[in-house]
């Protein structure tokens, strides 16, 4: 469900997802106009140079996803178990978020500052107008950036690459190598329209985005079904029982429900 907690430079916190009326109005201590509507929060720009430019975080849970509006009317949408910090007002000449976790951007166009995201292992995506995705979650071994429409450059600061749409840049944390191949961007983002679509997945990845939404925890009594591949639509609001009966029917698994404890093994059929 849309669920995020608000992180001021302050220090206040403010669930964004509890409130009573249809859209609340907030003003951080530093002048900022907010509002917040329960699945987004908007950040109103100010042109007055002596409100002060200060830092702010929202964080999604696991099982939590929230739209942000940036002060240049980009649009965020966050997925679950996602953390991104950026700046109450832009510089005139740059536009910098840093984030952890996975989220798609569109950037609002303007020449004269470049949007950029910075993620761990001083990954940067640099662009001036377009739409585009990154997962960048801290356990998982690549950083992918993948390209909607426009054009990114990604960086490692030591090789860049520039992306044409349906491409997408895979960062190796492990290694620190940067490479590209030809994805199809609209699977890639289907989460953000309810959807997980899969293409020769291997379990262990698909589990992972899974056991984010649903917050659940995964346990495999055999390591070989991690490598195990899936091809196919899941729906993203379906429970989370009924997405397990469809990958019991596509290969030889097993899921053990207890709790948040899920236990995967394989079967003999």
């Amino acid at each position: 469900s849309s669920k995020a907690m608000l992180i001021t430079s302050y220090g206040q916190k403010i669930a964004l997802s509890s409130i009573d009326e249809e859209e609340q109005a907030i003003q951080l201590k530093n002048g900022t106009k907010i509002t917040n509507d329960g699945k987004k929060v908007t950040y109103f720009p100010t042109t007055d140079s002596l409100v002060p430019v200060k830092i702010d975080t929202i964080r999604t849970p696991r099982g939590g996803e929230f739209i942000l509006i940036l002060p240049d009317e980009t649009t965020v949408w966050l997925n679950s178990e996602t953390e991104i910090s950026f700046p109450t007002r832009f510089d005139k000449d740059k536009r910098i978020v840093n984030l952890k976790g996975e989220a798609f951007f569109s950037v609002t166009k303007d020449s004269s500052a470049p949007f950029i995201v910075r993620t761990a292992d001083k990954l940067t995506i640099k662009v001036l107008g377009t739409k585009f995705n990154v997962q960048a979650y801290t356990d998982e071994n690549t950083i992918e950036t993948t390209l909607s429409e426009g054009s990114v450059l990604v960086s490692n600061g030591q090789r860049s690459i520039q992306l044409k749409p349906n491409q997408q840049a895979v960062y190796h944390t492990s290694n620190r190598v940067l490479n590209s191949r030809e994805v199809n961007a609209d699977h890639i983002s289907s989460w953000r329209e309810g959807k997980f679509i899969f293409e020769n997945e291997t379990l262990e990845s698909i589990m992972n985005k899974l056991s984010r939404w649903y917050d659940i925890h995964l346990f495999y009594a055999n390591e070989s079904v991690k490598n195990f591949h899936f091809t196919g639509d899941l729906e993203r609001y379906d429970d989370f029982s009924e997405v397990l009966k469809m990958l019991e029917k596509a290969t030889n698994i097993q899921f053990n429900i207890n709790g948040k404890n899920v236990i995967i093994s394989k079967t003999h059929k």
